[in-house]
């Protein structure tokens, strides 16, 4: 049987915004109609409990004594729904002052109150000079009041008087341009992950527009400017300089979710250029997730993300911020959601320890992470691995290598150039462990030939240092 809507509906509210719903019905409909007072009365207490309440039992509370009417029970809940329906919408108000204030303009404009229209003009106007950011949202606020000043002076039917036309369009070409350019890019970067064909209709337009007339300059529009400059490589490094400085200013003009997001395009051009061979931009990035962490820009629903955790530890450590990252990696495990907590807090201190060269702590902390997320699996299997040989635990290696390939082959998720980049680890490891071994200075030349050739392995890094390690010992041998 479907689920109650209302039920769905109420199940969503916070603790406190339940029964403050609950309240506010008991209050409007107690005395007329005690039987949707307790309906609601009991769906409050059952439904955090009970995903789908039974409707024989919300029946048997509304209608004590009365046969089972599922027609009857619909109706009623019909009604539960539109009440709860009308509760968030108050309550999504109440966030929304510059809304109301809005809505109440109209009221007065639509009813002739000129001289109530004319103080809350004044009023909406200062609330906008004073909110907060100045996003897509606010040019959106800022159109719609001057629309209703141009309603309310076209009403006005004086021939002289200009009806604020050219503040409309203004306000509303900064509401399209601003909406234009953060769809765009968003466009441009979920084209990237999904297969679907974006049209990217009056965008070339708009940007030349941006150029010609010097729309840059209002934040919403200048800094996704520069964001699309740079996902299209349109003199992407001169837009990149340019964001850098300017969101380094006008971060706080922006939500927090925005602003990270924002700050996340800059990471993934960044990421981009490393990619093309621009390892410079490897501190870039670091320094532009150190430039989130101070400005609190950090989280998504309040908690931050386990793979942006994952990213500035890894960003650290390659660029030799061991004792950075440490603190890091402790000081914010409690900004993880409780669900990811514990596994993204033993990987990265595996990973760190790795790094710091506390072997026995990486297979400590390696025990603790939970393999239910293939991207952790296979980082942690790769991590052990490495372990094994810097530990010398040959056979220990070996068992792993063994389960591993088996994993890799196994796990019909993981995407063809992740397999192939893992298997290539293992079997240059195993042939640096043979190379060490039987100090077999041919294998070492032939396995370094190999990975400094075009093949996708993990870790190539790592493995280039050990397999140069292994030629400076084997060579120093010799010598003597």
């Amino acid at each position: 049987m479907a689920k109650l809507k209302v039920a769905q509906v109420i199940r969503s509210l916070e603790t406190k915004e339940r029964n403050s719903w609950f309240r506010q019905l008991e209050a409007e409909k107690g005395d007329t109609r005690p039987e949707l007072v307790a309906a609601a009365r009991y769906l409050v207490q059952v439904v955090p409990e009970e995903e789908s309440p039974n409707r024989e039992h919300l029946f048997v509370s509304a209608y004590p004594g009365e046969p089972y009417d599922d027609l009857k029970l619909r109706h009623l809940t019909a009604e539960l729904l539109r009440h709860a329906e009308q509760f968030l919408l108050r309550e999504e108000l109440q966030d929304q002052p510059v809304l109301e204030e809005l809505f109440l303009l109209r009221a007065f404009r639509k009813r002739g109150l000129d001289g109530f229209f004319e103080s809350g003009q004044r009023r909406l106007e200062g609330m906008l000079e004073k909110h907060p950011y100045r996003n897509i949202d606010y040019h959106y606020y800022r159109f719609l009041l001057e629309a209703e000043k141009t309603r309310f002076l076209e009403g006005q039917k004086i021939r002289t008087v200009e009806p604020n036309l050219q503040q409309t369009t203004d306000a509303l070409d900064a509401f399209y341009l601003s909406g234009k350019m953060y769809y765009g890019c968003s466009q441009v970067n979920h084209s990237g992950v999904v297969t679907t064909a974006y049209r990217f209709d009056l965008m070339e337009e708009s940007v030349a527009f941006i150029r010609r007339q010097d729309k840059d300059s209002e934040a919403a529009i200048g800094l996704y400017y520069h964001v699309w400059c740079m996902l299209n490589r349109e003199e992407d490094e001169h837009h990149f300089r340019l964001f850098r400085d300017r969101i380094a200013r006008e971060s706080g003009l922006f939500p927090p979710e925005e602003a990270r997001d924002l700050y996340v395009h800059a990471v993934n051009y960044c990421i981009k250029r490393m990619r093309d061979g621009g390892e410079a931009f490897l501190r870039e990035a670091f320094e532009l997730y150190r430039e989130m962490l101070d400005r609190k820009v950090f989280f998504e629903d309040g908690y931050m993300s386990p793979w942006m955790y994952k990213n500035v530890t890894v960003a650290g450590l390659r660029l030799g911020e061991g004792a950075w990252i440490e603190k890091f990696v402790e000081d914010y495990k409690g900004y993880l959601s409780p669900k990811f907590q514990d596994t993204a807090y033993s990987y990265n201190s595996a990973k760190v320890a790795f790094a710091r060269g506390k072997l026995d702590k990486v297979l400590e902390h390696l025990q603790e992470v939970e393999y239910q997320d293939i991207f952790y699996a296979l980082d942690s299997k790769g991590i052990l691995l490495k372990t094994y040989f810097e530990l010398k635990e040959d056979e220990a290696l070996d068992s792993l290598c063994a389960s591993f390939r088996v994993f890799l082959n196994r796990r019909r998720e993981v995407s063809e150039s992740h397999r192939n980049s893992y298997l290539n680890l293992i079997r240059l490891v195993k042939a640096a462990v043979r190379v060490r071994q039987n100090r077999d200075l041919t294998l070492l030349q032939r396995t370094r030939d190999e990975l400094a050739g075009n093949i996708s392995v993990s870790d190539r890094g790592w493995l280039d240092t050990k397999l140069q390690e292994l030629q400076t010992a084997l060579q120093s041998r010799r010598a003597r």
